[in-house]
């Protein structure tokens, strides 16, 4: 009997997988998942501070971002700011500048209401001081 109950449990178990997985198979893919991101990049101007910023679109109207630099001295607080097109700029994130663990490079998370269309540039400050403007791709 218990294997008959046993059998019976592994069956549902395995339709529902089997439903599960044919749903997701047929479900549009989501478009903040299969966009690729636009990438933004600068040097400043003595050649001592670089940032690459991967930026795309949300589902609410705004832009995701991951922000990486160089040049920066571990232990610095940095504010992370969007320039829209009309001139506005909005506050993204901020972050302290870690070490890199294992030689690789740290990626920052930022997020903001501009959308990603409406973006003119990038900026990071260290209080009010501009380190670093990073055009808009």
């Amino acid at each position: 009997m218990w294997r008959s109950v046993a059998a019976v449990a592994a069956a549902a178990v395995i339709a529902a997988g089997g439903a599960a997985a044919a749903m997701q198979l047929t479900r549009p893919p989501d478009q903040s998942q299969t966009q690729r991101p636009d990438v933004a990049k600068a040097v400043s101007p003595d050649g001592r501070v670089t940032a690459v910023v991967d930026y795309s679109p949300t589902a609410w109207d705004g832009t995701a971002m991951r922000v990486q630099v160089t040049g920066i001295q571990a232990g610095t607080r940095c504010q992370f700011w969007v320039v829209g097109k009309d001139g506005r700029t909005s506050y993204a994130g901020s972050w302290t500048v870690t070490n890199s663990l294992y030689g690789g490079k740290t990626w920052y998370s930022a997020s903001s209401r501009v959308a990603s269309a409406s973006i003119h540039a990038f900026t990071i400050t260290k209080g009010s001081t501009l380190m670093l403007q990073i055009p808009a791709t």
